[in-house]
C-alpha cells in the first residue's frame, strides 16, 4: 500500500492536542487537504493555532 497524504494529514489534524508537530508541515499537509488557496486566517483556524505562528511558519517556509 502507498502512502496517503490525506490518511497522514487526518490523523495528524486529529491528534494535535496529544502530539508535538512542526507548524510547517501542519501548514504544507493543510494547504495540500484544502486543495485551494488558503489565507493566514483561515489556515489557523483549521488547525487550531494562533494566526501569528502562521504568519511565521509561512515566513520560514519561504526562505
Amino acid at each position: 500500500m502507498g502512502y496517503n497524504v490525506n490518511d497522514h494529514f487526518f490523523y495528524l489534524y486529529t491528534n494535535t492536542n496529544s502530539i508535538i508537530m512542526n507548524n510547517e508541515i501542519a501548514i504544507i499537509e493543510t494547504l495540500i487537504k484544502a486543495g485551494i488557496p488558503l489565507k493566514t486566517g483561515e489556515i489557523s483556524e483549521i488547525l487550531n493555532i494562533n494566526k501569528k505562528d502562521v504568519d511565521k511558519a509561512i515566513k520560514d517556509l519561504k526562505k
